[in-house]
């Protein structure tokens, strides 16, 4: 049977304190009697403060509840008490600690208490580290089987209608303007094969800088891509508005087509069929701006954060139209790598607005 006068004998005190691991001799009570050094170095506290705590006062707050449970338990119930849980250090900063507790009877009744404290704040983040990678690896993996999924879903719908329509062609009793519109239709799913197998090689570019910038002038640029798309669109109202006589960016031409010809089969593919597309070209300070409306249902508040980000979808348009959400998100890298902005907003008078603005290239008074 221990004693107190044992617990504070010199060759008792010299092995408590020089123990590799923190040390605390606790009353029933929860005061702390004795602390060794390493309990001094892991807390940051001088001995004196340290005698003057009760168990719980380190803990950190989010650990405090669910550990004194643990205590009551550890007292009452004769439960063990082995944890790992977070200290907060008198200088703010957090450790992960593995404590132990074990009863010491005493002379006659009494009972103090044991503990001993082990700094695992290493091994606990590096833990930690490993499930967070090993967690972004299964997400990785799950979003590459449905990115996987989509593409060939995507790939095999232009295919397939190319390949029917191509045989369509091939046998003869087709009138002339049933091959021209048999024919219009195989370009146009031609064109949406190469808009997708384009955006994914746009954003796998992940790094790669523009190539060499040069004056454009975005008003010619925005009403041949109007053209183009009239030529597959040849039904849908489309206008064109230029208001600034300085519409001279520095920039890439190929790139900035793509941006306008995504815009607008944006605005397309969520425009009813009688709404109208109209592409403003304007100045704004020292920027070209470029802006296509349409009269669709516009964008929701909750979707507005994510309308640039690959592969999202709102949910009206995972149900009402196809595509992988490629689009936006092909503009935003491609207008970045020219120094420009993009931007999407709901109109008042109901409908969206996409746009981007580019550097000017000279000023006006």
């Amino acid at each position: 049977m221990l004693t107190l006068e044992s617990l504070t004998a010199p060759a008792f005190r010299g092995f408590f304190e020089n123990l590799g691991v923190g040390g605390v001799q606790i009353s029933t009570d929860g005061r702390f009697l004795q602390v060794n050094r390493r309990f001094i170095e892991l807390t940051g506290y001088p001995r004196e403060e340290l005698l003057q705590m009760r168990v719980g006062d380190l803990d950190h707050p989010d650990d405090r509840e669910p550990d004194r449970e643990r205590w009551d338990a550890f007292l009452t119930a004769d439960a063990e008490y082995d944890v790992e849980k977070r200290y907060v250090r008198r200088d703010g900063s957090t450790i992960w600690v593995h404590v132990t507790a074990a009863r010491i009877p005493m002379n006659g009744e009494q009972v103090t208490i044991a503990k001993t404290v082990e700094d695992v704040t290493e091994r606990v983040l590096a833990t930690h580290t490993l499930r967070e990678r090993e967690q972004r690896l299964r997400e990785a993996l799950a979003v590459k089987e449905e990115f996987l999924g989509m593409v060939s879903h995507e790939l095999r719908t232009p295919l397939t209608v190319i390949l029917g329509l191509a045989n369509v062609v091939a046998k003869n009793g087709s009138s002339r303007a049933q091959v021209q519109r048999t024919v219009l239709e195989i370009r146009e799913s031609a064109e949406h094969l190469a808009s997708l197998l384009e955006s994914m090689l746009v954003l796998a570019r992940v790094g790669e800088e523009a190539p060499e910038l040069e004056p454009i002038l975005i008003d010619r640029v925005a009403h041949r891509a109007v053209d183009r798309h009239r030529e597959v669109f040849p039904n849908r109202k489309i206008s064109v508005k230029v208001r600034t006589s300085t519409p001279l960016v520095d920039g890439h031409e190929p790139w900035i087509a793509q941006v306008i010809a995504n815009m607008l089969g944006n605005a397309e593919k969520y425009s009813p069929d009688n709404g109208r597309i109209s592409v403003i070209v304007d100045r704004e300070g020292t920027d070209v701006c470029v802006r296509v409306l349409d009269e669709g249902r516009g964008i929701a508040e909750e979707d507005m954060p994510h309308i640039f980000e690959a592969f999202y979808r709102a949910a009206h348009a995972v149900k009402d139209s196809g595509g992988l959400g490629l689009g936006l998100a092909v503009c935003k890298r491609l207008i970045d790598l020219q120094g420009g902005e993009v931007w999407a907003q709901a109109r008042e008078a109901g409908g969206a607005e996409f746009g981007f603005s580019l550097p000017a290239l000279d000023a006006e008074d």
